[in-house]
């Protein structure tokens, strides 16, 4: 699974040789004032590296990360991508200690 996130960097956050089993985490932080959410770019891939062209990808659409409340510019973000042993994909984001549980592909 590849993430293009707000800085529209790409990140291969889970490989093909990866275990099923995995967790994996992004540092970001907000770009703007009173900010409530991280936009991601979800695609999946086959890949065993750790840059991939997302034109070598499936886009499996826009997800919308939120922690509830507004936060300043560069407030860090972690976002915690794990695969449990059916294949499910979440993202928890934490924000200033507060985790938001949000399932990206079932």
């Amino acid at each position: 699974m590849q993430v293009r996130h707000h800085l529209r960097n790409f990140s291969n956050m889970i490989r093909k040789s990866d275990p099923l089993i995995i967790e994996k985490m992004l540092n970001v932080g907000t770009c703007t004032k009173d900010q409530l959410c991280l936009e991601v770019d979800l695609y999946q891939n086959d890949s065993d590296e750790f840059d991939v062209d997302p034109r070598d990808c499936v886009f499996l659409g826009p997800k919308k990360l939120t922690w509830g409340f507004p936060v300043p510019a560069g407030t860090p973000v972690d976002i915690i991508f794990s695969r449990d042993d059916h294949g499910s994909i979440k993202a928890t984001v934490v924000c200033k200690d507060v985790r938001v549980i949000h399932i990206l592909v079932q």
